[in-house]
């Protein structure tokens, strides 16, 4: 099999003589929001889908193959009437830092596994992880919403697919 650089030269993540080998299409095959519930009744829901899989020559020492992999996270923030307000102008993210924020702790939390299964024999299992969560104070989104600010790290790992490995 010949391998072929993608035109990607650059791309963040990507040390000296690695490339793009590929994109890697990929169906769901686990997906599920994480939810967060907090003692004022607000809940807040993430998701992280791949937006792009890419494969490289990058191959681990147990013969993994490794990936650069293009996030979309997407936050819902379910409020009740209590928790709305007018919409505020957005904020922006170098003034961040400065505007007044409250802690907010989650009662209930949900972070499962969400699998995708890429076409090349492997399942992506991706998990994020929450750390944090602030809401700006007297902030509200275009829809009248609390504005949430979240710390979160995604963990992943790739696993050959279990049809896949007795072939």
């Amino acid at each position: 099999m010949k391998i072929v650089a993608l035109p990607f030269p650059e791309f963040p993540g990507l040390q000296p003589g690695q490339h793009l080998t590929g994109q890697v299409d990929y169906d769901l095959k686990k997906v599920e929001w994480n939810e967060y519930e907090f003692p004022d009744g607000l809940t807040v829901r993430v998701l992280s889908l791949p937006l792009n899989v890419y494969s490289t020559n990058i191959v681990d020492p147990s013969g993994m193959p490794g990936y650069i992999i293009l996030w979309n996270n997407l936050v819902r923030v379910v409020a009740q009437e209590k928790h709305l307000g007018k919409p505020t102008s957005p904020i922006p993210p170098n003034d961040l830092p400065k505007v007044p924020k409250i802690d907010l702790h989650p009662l209930t939390s949900s972070e499962d596994w969400n699998e995708f299964e890429l076409k090349d024999g492997h399942t992506l299992r991706e998990k994020t992880v929450v750390s944090k969560f602030r809401r700006v104070k007297d902030a509200f989104d275009s829809t009248g919403s609390p504005m949430i600010i979240i710390d979160a790290q995604q963990v992943v790992s790739v696993v050959l697919t279990e049809s896949s490995a007795g072939e």
